[in-house]
């Protein structure tokens, strides 16, 4: 098996991003025109803006008049706030950045979207650019590794949750009190969680057990708890430097509709991110397929794997850092 690069994480406190703000802008004001319509993309994006305008008032009033247009991230895809965007847009010379730029899919939606709405000319920044985007901006910052990442505007640090969230624009939901620890052996006398599903309930702590201490491949089965209550679990399989496999993902029966099915999942892709891989593969039930769809997980192939009446397709996903993601 071949060593991964480390991640390593950059930090990047306000002296830093203004400094870079500064060389930027004072790189922008030399464009002929100047663009006058500035789209953030992202909240990442809404923090740099802040971060320029201030800027702009010490040291370019040349920008005091723009046109804020801001872009959001919905369901990969990107949406404008202003009803009137097109109007705003429309025959005028266009900024769009971001914060951070990974496969660069976003990025380029945004500008493709601009474009659609008659704008003349567009330039693209973005602070911090992975080495492997498919969409290089106009001008960027800094450069870093598709492993690592990049924190900045350091008031806001984004942590790692269990917490599954809400779809944006809806209320935010309530965190429950839950964490995740690895199977243990005086788990293996302890009630297994009934999902409904043969295949995963005939599977005893044990045999799970079992698998951890005697397979060959890096397994690993996760428990869900909240309190010493188990909810749900996934298990892992780390299959070499670039797959994380998915092998079982279940929530008890009594506990659905708490978005536990979420959290496990979101665990998924961070193990996954935290071992450098490039993808995360499963083998999904049929009758939730579309589910897995809804994490960003596509199927491959047409050939289905049959456990009596169950029914599974292979899926697997890009993780966001992957150099090789389609845009």
């Amino acid at each position: 098996m071949s060593s991964c690069p480390p991640m390593i994480t950059y930090f990047f406190g306000r002296e830093e991003v203004e400094a870079y703000l500064e060389d930027f802008l004072d790189r922008l004001a030399r464009f002929d025109p100047m663009p006058h319509v500035w789209c953030p993309l992202t909240e990442s994006g809404t923090d740099l803006l802040g971060a320029m305008l201030n800027l702009v008032r010490d040291l370019h009033p040349e920008f005091m008049n723009v046109v804020v247009v801001p872009a959001l991230a919905e369901d990969s895809t990107v949406r404008f706030v202003d009803t009137n965007a097109a109007e705003l847009i429309k025959g005028q010379s266009v900024l769009v950045f971001d914060g951070a730029v990974h496969s660069g899919g976003l990025l380029k939606d945004c500008v493709t979207k601009v474009i659609g709405m008659g704008a003349e000319r567009v330039c693209t920044y973005s602070l911090v650019i992975k080495r492997g985007t498919q969409f290089v901006p106009t001008i960027w910052g800094v450069t870093i590794e598709d492993v690592d990442r990049a924190f900045f505007l350091l008031s806001k640090i984004p942590n790692h949750r269990l917490d599954a969230g809400s779809p944006h624009g809806r209320e935010p939901s309530k965190p429950a009190y839950v964490h995740m620890r690895a199977l243990a052996e005086e788990d293996t006398e302890r009630p297994t969680v009934v999902s409904g599903l043969k295949s995963i309930d005939r599977t005893t702590w044990g045999d799970r057990y079992f698998d951890m201490q005697a397979g060959h491949s890096r397994r690993c089965c996760y428990l869900l708890e909240q309190g010493r209550k188990i909810v749900g679990f996934v298990t892992l399989s780390h299959v070499d430097h670039e797959i994380l496999s998915v092998d079982e993902v279940a929530v008890d029966e009594l506990e659905r509709k708490k978005k536990y099915g979420a959290v496990l999942m979101r665990f998924a892709d961070t193990m996954a991110r935290s071992y450098n891989c490039q993808r995360v593969r499963l083998q999904a039930i049929s009758n939730k397929v579309n589910w897995y769809k809804g994490f960003g997980y596509e199927q491959v192939g047409s050939q289905s794997l049959k456990l009596g009446p169950e029914e599974y397709l292979p899926m697997e996903k890009a993780v966001v850092y992957n150099p090789a993601r389609l845009l």
